[in-house]
């Protein structure tokens, strides 16, 4: 994934250099960001590869299939920049494999998404 500057307006994303993707959290995958009708889709991050900044997130309910044509995908997610404020923070990144039956650590499967 690569780091993506954002300007700092409402609604948008702001710039991150860290890496600061952590299993658990709530994220957006976001595409198209920069056309005129972009899309999110809400997931849960599953496994973080912080060395070769790659991530495994869960497949959304309105599941990503191959073959979907995707412009440009970030990944994104609120931080509290202070005790009140949250920010959205997030990365461009690309989708590298569609994972059927991803083992979860409680012996559960699900689908999943490797970026």
């Amino acid at each position: 994934m690569n780091t993506q500057r954002y300007p700092q307006q409402p609604g948008r994303m702001s710039k991150i250099n860290d890496f600061i993707l952590k299993p658990g959290m709530r994220v957006d995958l976001v595409f198209n960001l920069k056309s005129l009708s972009p899309s999110s889709r809400p997931s849960i991050l599953f496994d973080v590869d912080e060395t070769k900044r790659q991530v495994i997130v869960d497949q959304p309910s309105q599941k990503i299939r191959p073959g979907t044509l995707i412009k440009e995908m970030h990944i994104s997610f609120l931080i509290n920049k202070d005790s009140s404020l949250k920010t959205r923070v997030g990365y461009a990144c690309r989708l590298l494999e569609i994972i059927n039956n991803y083992q979860l650590s409680s012996k559960d499967v699900t689908d999943a998404i490797f970026d």
